[in-house]
Parts: structure tokens; C-alpha cells; sequence
């Protein structure tokens, strides 16, 4: 869509930004491989709740990292790709956002598989693709490679949130159910 509605230069901006945010993919797949057996062998509604405030604790990391992070990010971008790349900044930006909060998602996501609610995902994925996509259409035109950056950005937290109601729903957050088994 990028290509169709600005141009190969805006292309380039993207693909710039995501090579530099690419490791954090590989360190949210590593925390959840490392939280998924876990997870696995948890039998009550407490330990899943436990699990979930574990999580909690990395929050003011990724906050921290991400106040660090996006500030400096210019500059990163301009040493690593050069400044002819210096239209990456506002892309690398979202993108490394929305991959620290990847970190938190997706270990506490490894619940919904604990509670065997797999079709769940299949859902919030289709969501998340569907406002991808009709971001990108609106955003695009106007702001490029930043535009479909904020539309993927957008999809992560449309993501989180379905993600936390749904952890209210089936009673993780529920104190009652804590002796209950799964």
C-alpha cells in the first residue's frame, strides 16, 4: 500500500526503520519461549494471575527503555543508515514502540494458550489486519512511511486491549477464582 500511495522513496524510509527494530521481534519471541513452559504447568487461576503480574513488572522497563530510546533515536538512525535516511526517524520511532510493547503482549498472551482459547487469536489477528489495513489507507496518503508505521503501531495496541479484556473476562484479574482450578 506504501508503494501505491507514496512511492518507493517511502518504501525505502520503511524498510530503513524496520531493519533497525528488527532484533526487538527476536527478544519478545525469546521472552515468550522462556515463559511459555511456565505457563504450561500452572494448574490455577493464581498462578496465571501471578504470571500476569510478573508481566507487570516489566512495564516500567519498556516505559523507561522507550522514554530512553525514542529520544535518542535520531541519532541512532543517522550512525547506523546514514542521513540521506534521516525521514526513517519518525517510522523507527512507532516501530520501536510498538516492539517494546510486544515485549509485555506477548508473554502475557501465553495465558490465553494455557486456557486453551487458541481461536482467540485467530480474531485478534483478523482485527488487528483489518485496522492495519484501513489505517494504512488513511494514513498513508498523507504521512508515507510515518502513516503506515502509526497504522502498524495502532494494530499492537488494538491488540493489548483486546488482549486485557479478555484477561478480565475469563477471570485472571478475578481474586474470587484464584482456587479455582483450570
Amino acid at each position: 500500500m506504501l508503494s501505491y500511495f507514496s512511492g518507493a522513496e517511502e518504501v525505502q524510509y520503511l524498510v530503513g526503520a524496520q531493519k533497525l527494530s528488527s532484533p526487538l521481534p527476536l527478544i519478545t519471541i525469546s521472552m515468550a519461549s522462556l515463559i511459555l513452559p511456565k505457563v504450561s504447568s500452572v494448574g490455577t487461576y493464581r498462578e496465571l494471575n501471578y504470571i500476569f503480574r510478573k508481566a507487570l513488572l516489566f512495564l516500567p522497563v519498556i516505559l523507561i527503555a522507550t522514554l530512553i530510546a525514542v529520544p535518542i533515536s535520531p541519532y541512532v538512525i543517522e550512525f547506523v543508515l546514514g542521513t540521506k535516511y534521516s525521514s526513517s526517524i519518525n517510522a523507527f520511532q512507532f516501530y520501536l514502540m510498538g516492539g517494546l510493547l510486544s515485549m509485555f503482549i506477548t508473554p502475557v498472551s501465553t495465558i490465553i494458550y494455557k486456557l486453551n482459547k487458541e481461536p482467540f487469536f485467530i480474531f485478534l489477528n483478523v482485527v488487528q489486519l483489518i485496522s492495519n489495513i484501513t489505517l494504512n489507507y488513511f494514513l498513508i496518503p498523507s504521512y508515507g512511511a510515518t502513516g503506515a508505521s502509526i497504522a502498524t503501531f495502532s494494530a499492537k495496541v488494538i491488540g493489548m486491549v483486546f488482549i486485557l479484556v479478555f484477561l478480565i473476562k475469563y477471570g485472571i484479574l478475578d481474586r474470587g477464582r484464584f482456587d479455582e482450578e483450570i
